[in-house]
């Protein structure tokens, strides 16, 4: 461990990515995370490892901001603080109010701009295609298509995969049967959902995609470290071994093995 610790971790979150979080820094570094939150969750109620602060409204404006200010006017002048996101929506508000962070804390984060482009699927396959990066058949799906009753026409045939565009909007979107990604078996189903999805609030467009068959062994998930200055620092290829069961979460990884090449 480091004998001398001049940072201090600010994490935005309280859940098992914070905890994985702060539990890392302790690893490495002997040093007990901050953390700010809305609730209390099972990840960190009882941790050791990381100084939990519920504030509610810190998920929003204006509480995020006025939440982060007020920290700053307490921080140690000789230290520098690492404001590090554990969720898309706090990600969201970080490169919301980049300048302004940055005033107190060292902020590894894009701005509004690059994060709206690359954190929404659509904006992010389109980075894809400008790049040449393959990516499965690909249709876009809006509101308007869906209320307009018309048949809406795939390049590709069943099964297919459905999910969110904008993953932080879809977060508050609830009605039965909801999941974070969906496989459709037929077109029944497909026609069926799409007006679901859209009488429970959802505005953004949807991605429907050719579905690429095979369990979990067969994916993979890089990681990318890099520096202020876009130096890739490290970068790290995993092997998943066990996707969440869970609807809510499907596609999020539960197991990882690092693979070294």
């Amino acid at each position: 461990m480091s004998e001398q610790v001049d940072f201090q971790p600010v994490l935005l979150g309280t859940d098992f990515n914070c905890y994985g979080m702060a539990r890392s820094f302790y690893e490495a570094y002997g040093i007990k995370s901050i953390a700010f939150g809305v609730t209390k969750l099972a990840s960190t109620r009882y941790t050791k490892l990381v100084d939990v602060r519920i504030v509610p409204g810190f998920n929003e404006n204006p509480g995020f901001v006025e939440t982060l200010a007020a920290f700053a006017k307490t921080m140690d002048p000789n230290k520098k603080y690492l404001l590090l996101s554990c969720g898309d929506g706090y990600t969201d508000l970080i490169s919301e109010h980049l300048d302004e962070l940055k005033q107190w804390f060292v902020v590894p984060y894009v701005g509004a701009d690059l994060f709206e482009r690359l954190g929404n699927k659509e904006g992010f396959y389109e980075a894809a295609e400008e790049f040449g990066l393959p990516y499965p058949k690909t249709k876009l799906i809006s509101r308007e298509m869906v209320e307009s009753g018309e048949p809406i026409d795939l390049p590709f045939d069943f099964p297919v995969a459905l999910k969110a565009s904008d993953s932080i909007a879809w977060l508050d979107v609830h009605f039965e049967g909801r999941k974070k990604a969906f496989i459709l078996d037929t077109r029944a189903e497909f026609d069926a959902l799409l007006p679901k999805i859209y009488a429970a609030g959802y505005q953004g467009n949807m991605i429907c995609q050719d579905f690429i068959p095979g369990d979990d062994s067969n994916m993979r998930v890089v990681n990318a470290y890099v520096d202020s200055d876009h130096n890739v620092r490290m970068i790290c290829l995993g092997h998943p071994l066990l996707e969440d069961p869970e609807p809510s979460a499907v596609g999020n990884y539960m197991v990882i093995l690092p693979e070294k090449k």
